[in-house]
């Protein structure tokens, strides 16, 4: 985390950089040598029980009167909670030594760390917050790509997932609505475009118009630019149409897509129905055979 907040304060966009976590705190690791351990007969369970049962919240009875009910807490004496030391009271039972009982410091010892003063979590998960400020004249959606840029080029852990709040998260999802117009320019003006809608978690590819024959330049636009565009904003699909085998070389597989009409005429609906009904099975083996012809290694998941 430290190198996370260090990395952000480096952006020029970003004012204030700080964050919740801290490292100011203590904590006591109790590493148990289980060779020795394991001569007593005293198992890893047994040591976290007697913790437990000095420093936590057992149970062990439960008073009941005629409105209320009270619980009965085992815990060690207060004045033994003060320091490290008291762990060296603690005794374990043992069915090899002598009396019985072995002390929890014959068989392991407890290292003091740093640790975090407190634990945040953001849902079921633990979780750090940083906060910041935009500078003079920078705007969010310029912080939000600086950030993101920052977070590819720190090579963060799959298990840790960052995501915004607040401000930052409201503008991420207006921007899941958006239109996307790619632009192909010549001599400082524009020869082609591709249109993109911008929905949920869903880059939709819609209409693409040239006034320049080029070469490829509809599959740059039209695909290429499309799943870059994807990419850069976290989106997980790009849908680029229905129909067109040419899509197949660049990366697109073929899927069942629908669309909803109304046929006002019933005998026309009817017929419409029934074409429907032997054509589904003709799709069918069409998208079974062209799936064999994409550029993916067989028995591979596409992603």
């Amino acid at each position: 985390m430290p190198r996370v907040v260090e990395w952000l304060r480096r952006i020029p966009l970003l004012d204030d950089v700080s964050t919740s976590y801290t490292q100011s705190g203590l904590a006591a690791y109790v590493q148990i040598d289980r060779v020795t351990a394991a001569r007593f007969g005293i198992t890893p369970a047994t040591i976290d029980n007697a913790l437990y049962d000095a420093f936590g919240q057992r149970i062990v009875s439960t008073i009941f009167t005629q409105s209320n009910q009270y619980r009965v807490i085992l815990e060690a004496d207060p004045g033994l909670q003060q320091s490290l030391e008291s762990l060296g009271s603690i005794y374990l039972p043992s069915s090899t030594a002598k009396n019985g009982q072995v002390p929890l410091s014959a068989i392991a010892r407890v290292v003091e760390q740093s640790a975090p003063l407190s634990i945040g979590h953001l849902g079921q998960f633990p979780a750090a917050l940083i906060s910041f400020n935009l500078a003079p004249g920078a705007a969010l959606g310029d912080a939000v790509d600086a950030i993101r840029e920052a977070q590819r080029e720190l090579g963060m852990p799959p298990s840790m997932v960052a995501k915004f709040q607040g401000a930052a998260l409201a503008f991420e999802a207006a921007l899941r609505n958006e239109v996307l117009l790619i632009l192909a320019e010549r001599n400082g003006g524009p020869i082609a475009g591709a249109l993109n809608l911008i929905g949920g978690d869903t880059l939709y590819g819609r209409y693409w118009g040239c006034v320049e024959d080029v070469p490829f330049l509809h599959f740059e636009l039209c695909y290429y630019q499309a799943i870059d565009a994807a990419i850069a904003r976290g989106l997980s699909t790009v849908e680029a149409g229905a129909q067109g085998e040419h899509k197949l070389a660049r990366g697109y597989v073929p899927v069942p897509t629908w669309s909803a009409h109304y046929i006002p005429d019933r005998n026309f609906r009817r017929a419409i129905a029934d074409f429907l009904a032997r054509e589904r099975a003709g799709v069918e083996s069409d998208q079974q055979y062209l799936a064999q012809l994409t550029p993916f290694r067989r028995g591979e998941p596409c992603s």
